[in-house]
């Protein structure tokens, strides 16, 4: 089931979209799922579906913007494009590039922090290193 926030099924915007996702081929509706759902399929049974899926106009937005997707929430957030080529131009731009999750960013910042202490790490162990070579330079100059 999907719903409809600051918009309705009969809006120009909608319309785009349905005929942008079942013009699509099966491997971009899987991304397209991932991208705003963050699974590659839909259950079985319809009672396991825990949110709505949600199409979300922002009529602020700057419509040179990729379209959001909140997988926490099956929305699906996107500008007012002007015609169904840019939208779809988007939309398959967003789907297939942008696909790091909530759950991804937080890894990729945890990982980012432990390189970021291995790397002060690792130039204070050059500065050591460094010393190490003057003084040794300074030890041979004496004899």
């Amino acid at each position: 089931m999907t719903v409809y926030r600051d918009c309705n099924e009969s809006h120009e915007i909608v319309k785009k979209f349905w005929k942008i996702l079942s013009s699509s081929s099966n491997e971009d509706k899987i991304l397209y799922l991932k991208f705003v759902w963050g699974r590659t399929r839909l259950p079985l049974k319809e009672e396991e579906v825990t949110e709505d899926h949600t199409i979300q106009l922002n009529e602020k937005a700057d419509v040179n913007l990729l379209p959001v997707g909140r997988t926490c929430f099956f929305r699906l957030e996107v500008p007012h494009y002007k015609s169904e080529e840019i939208f779809k131009e988007k939309l398959l731009y967003a789907i297939r590039n942008c696909t790091v999750i909530d759950a991804d960013i937080e890894h990729v910042i945890a990982n980012d922090d432990e390189e970021g202490s291995n790397h002060g790490n690792d130039e204070e162990e050059r500065r050591r290193n460094a010393n190490r070579n003057d003084d040794e330079d300074n030890e041979g100059g004496d004899n």
